[in-house]
């Protein structure tokens, strides 16, 4: 079996087989781009459960601060309710106990005109039997606020305040209130009546109306069978819209009291002519001890919460593609720094297959690469010192030669001169 040639056939240079320079910077290429394209889709994840998260945790301080508020105004309302109340059962009961009717009535208009009492628009007070003891209604027809009833049995069953809502519209002017009672008790620690009082509420509607989130996101307050009863738009809360539909409201009216929304749910409202806009809502339900639950829910235009998503997310494709191109950029330098000295070797291999010795290979460095062309160049001199020798040697072999034909010739030619001359000698 032949021998494969070291050198490559004549007039033929060695070439940087398979393109290595190509084949490392995609290597490398691909080494540093995946990690960084990788890190991008796991930030914008974060990104997405991290606006979650700020979403739930703001609607949350949301429905604390609120539900803070409004049970601070219920308890100052109790609290003056309950004082009422007490001065009530003092004066206007006998040594008895019997409740005088021609006191309460006067002692209850001298209340409402107290400016501590602007809060409560209506008193009124009832025996156990709910029939008509005293009242700041002058209405032709006298009848129980709406709601009067309810709590009224609530007071003669548990004695602790309770709270219903009552809303009313007149000539488009729309009041919010809440109906309160308490017990009466006479002066022997009986119960001798029942003191309702109509509570103007528009603190609380105002409260729920006026927070702002975002730019067009909203938040909304419902009774425990989902009527509307606080809104930004006053015209759904007297038309008395029920929001029972919505699945914000159905899943805090199923929760616990007290049970605020972990995930965001979807709601799809009503915006007119037939059209419906999707809302990202967080609910909170909110308990309090005097009256049912309400149900406080914030909405956020989905649209709007996805601009702040793909915001983030074209802020982390710039850092993407930002760092794609400067891994482009140093592995290009680096794949160029690697490959150019082993290029100055095949280089190196070239003119040595072509003899000339004399050619030097740059030393780049005083890595692996950089000993190889150092070796490389003592094996050129070596070799350049040994063809000078052998062209030495060759130089003198040749005079050598030379030589010994021209004492040969000389030999000849003399030995050819004096054979007539010794036989002419010999003739003498």
């Amino acid at each position: 079996m032949a021998a494969v040639p070291l050198q490559p056939p004549p007039g033929q240079r060695l070439p940087l087989v398979g393109g290595l320079f190509q084949r490392l910077f995609f290597h490398h290429l691909v080494l540093v781009t995946v990690p960084i394209v990788f890190l991008g889709l796991l930030l914008v994840g974060i990104a997405d459960r991290s606006i979650d998260e700020t979403l739930t945790r703001e609607s949350k301080e949301i429905a604390t601060q609120v539900k803070g508020q409004i049970d601070r105004f219920i308890a100052d309302v109790e609290d003056k309710l309950r004082g009422m109340a007490f001065a009530l059962g003092q004066v206007v009961t006998d040594e008895t106990g019997a409740v005088l009717p021609e006191e309460a009535g006067p002692w209850l208009n001298r209340a409402v005109a107290n400016q501590a009492y602007a809060v409560f628009s209506r008193l009124d007070m009832v025996d156990t039997l709910k029939e008509l003891v005293a009242t700041t209604d002058f209405s032709a027809e006298w009848s129980l606020p709406e709601g009067g009833s309810t709590v009224v049995d609530s007071i003669l069953i548990s004695s602790r305040t309770i709270m219903a809502l009552e809303q009313q519209q007149e000539e488009e002017i729309g009041t919010f209130s809440v109906v309160m009672a308490v017990p009466v008790m006479s002066g022997f620690g009986e119960r001798v009546s029942v003191l309702i009082a109509v509570v103007e509420a528009d603190e609380i509607r105002d409260l729920v109306s006026d927070i702002i989130i975002g730019e067009n996101g909203l938040a909304f307050l419902t009774d425990h069978t989902g009527l509307l009863i606080a809104h930004r738009n006053l015209a759904l809360v007297y038309e008395g819209t029920q929001y029972d539909g919505l699945a914000s409201v159905t899943e805090a009216l199923d929760a616990g009291p007290g049970a605020i929304a972990e995930i965001p749910v979807t709601d799809f409202v009503n915006v007119g002519e037939g059209l419906q806009e999707e809302m990202k809502a967080h609910w909170a339900n909110l308990s309090f001890t005097s009256f049912p639950r309400w149900v406080l829910v914030i909405h956020r235009p989905v649209g709007e919460v996805n601009k702040t998503i793909n915001r983030m997310r074209f802020q982390v494709l710039i850092v993407i593609v930002v760092g794609i191109a400067l891994a482009l950029v140093s592995t290009l330098v680096y794949t160029r720094r690697l490959v150019t000295p082993i290029g100055a070797l095949v280089e190196g291999a070239n003119r040595l297959s072509e003899g000339d010795l004399s050619y030097k290979i740059p030393v780049a460095g005083h890595d692996e690469l950089g000993t190889l062309a150092t070796e490389f160049n003592l094996m050129a001199d070596q070799l350049s010192q040994i063809q000078q020798r052998l062209r030495r040697g060759e130089h003198l072999d040749t005079l050598a030669k030379f030589s010994r034909v021209v004492a040969h010739e000389i030999r000849t030619t003399c030995s050819g001169r004096g054979s007539p001359r010794m036989s002419r000698n010999t003739s003498m």
